[in-house]
């Protein structure tokens, strides 16, 4: 599947950021390599310019700059679902733990988008976007239907050719709205809960030395470039949440929990891009073929939607005070998916 760069790398409201700058995509071809390849696909040699500069556009998410830039700050945003709160947990004091999540915003895409891309369609673009974050959470109950949770970690992380720092921060309170009913050993419902809370999360990616991506420019045709320069995405995201959620457990050991959520975000993301590459294919016929140099540049910032619903579910296995559990979070206004797992420690 076409995609851009930073996910392979990894990974209803408001409209991006008017473009601080165009892209650029600049190509400089050798002669016969290009005329080899004209004559392979049966193009003009303006028609190859226009396919490889396409490809290398689709390559590195410049297709459609602010798009992909509010997918990676709607992406961001979701990062921060399942890093704060517990939703399934049954304490008396404390609940501590560790959490990761992804998520990827594709936008408006439908599936069919993405059956015709992984069938080999290149003229159909696929704008993806990811994030990822790990997490530290402490959770108190501070009355019998009230509990407070906070999160929190910054760590630096190399990711192949690139380097990256991550952090995150939160604050939430949950109030039981509903009592639960049941047998704790059977069958319990947990009640109804509210959940609402300020968080915070950023993802900074830089490349740290040359690295290769590969497109496709026609049937049997694959582009391959090796490229060195300035790369860096940053997103940031600031979101308040509110949530409903419920839960289910059954024999103590497995807890089924889903709910509906209204997220405010904030935040934006920033992508500065000033690459030299080098360009290759292969014919079938002539062989490997040195197609010659491509420069692409662009700097651009854009913001998210102000305003998402979701729904979440999950599940989580009880041995005794150790809890494992895992996560789905997903937007229904677009086709943004979130996942998130981790152990807890309830005292």
């Amino acid at each position: 599947m076409r995609t851009v760069l930073f996910v392979l790398v990894i990974a209803a409201g408001g409209t991006a950021t008017p473009a601080a700058a165009q892209p650029t995509v600049e190509t400089a071809f050798n002669p016969t390599a290009q005329l080899i390849l004209q004559q392979a696909l049966g193009l003009t040699a303006t028609q190859v310019e226009e396919l490889v500069e396409d490809e290398l556009r689709a390559l590195y998410g410049l297709v459609d700059v602010p798009t992909f830039l509010r997918l990676s700050a709607n992406a961001q945003s979701m990062t921060n679902r399942g890093l704060g709160v517990d939703y399934a947990s049954e304490f008396d004091n404390l609940v501590i733990g560790i959490a990761a999540t992804a998520a990827a915003d594709a936008g408006d895409t439908d599936i069919a988008d993405f059956r015709a891309v992984a069938d080999g369609d290149t003229d159909r673009e696929v704008p993806v976007s990811a994030g990822v974050q790990v997490g530290l959470m402490v959770g108190y109950r501070v009355l019998d239907d009230l509990e407070v949770y906070v999160n929190g970690l910054y760590y630096p992380l190399d990711l192949g050719d690139f380097r990256g720092t991550f952090y995150n921060v939160g604050a939430h309170v949950q109030y039981q709205a509903l009592e639960g009913y049941g047998s704790r050993s059977l069958l319990w419902w947990g009640g109804l809960e509210l959940t609402t809370g300020v968080e915070m999360s950023r993802m900074d990616l830089e490349l740290d030395d040359t690295f290769e991506a590969s497109g496709r420019i026609a049937p049997g045709f694959v582009l391959d470039t090796e490229s060195a320069g300035t790369l860096r995405l940053e997103q940031l995201a600031y979101t308040i949440p509110f949530e409903a959620t419920t839960r289910v457990t059954m024999l103590y050991f497995l807890t089924l929990y889903g709910g509906l959520g209204l997220d405010i975000q904030f935040g934006n993301a920033r992508m500065n891009l000033d690459l030299d590459s080098e360009l290759s294919t292969t014919d079938p016929n002539a062989g490997p073929l040195d197609l010659g140099t491509a420069r692409i540049a662009v700097d651009d910032r854009g913001d998210p939607n102000r305003v998402m619903f979701r729904v979440l579910g999950g599940f989580q296995l009880n041995i005794w005070r150790l809890k494992i559990f895992g996560q789905l979070n997903f937007l229904t206004s677009d086709l943004t998916v979130g996942l998130a797992g981790g152990v807890r420690v309830v005292i």
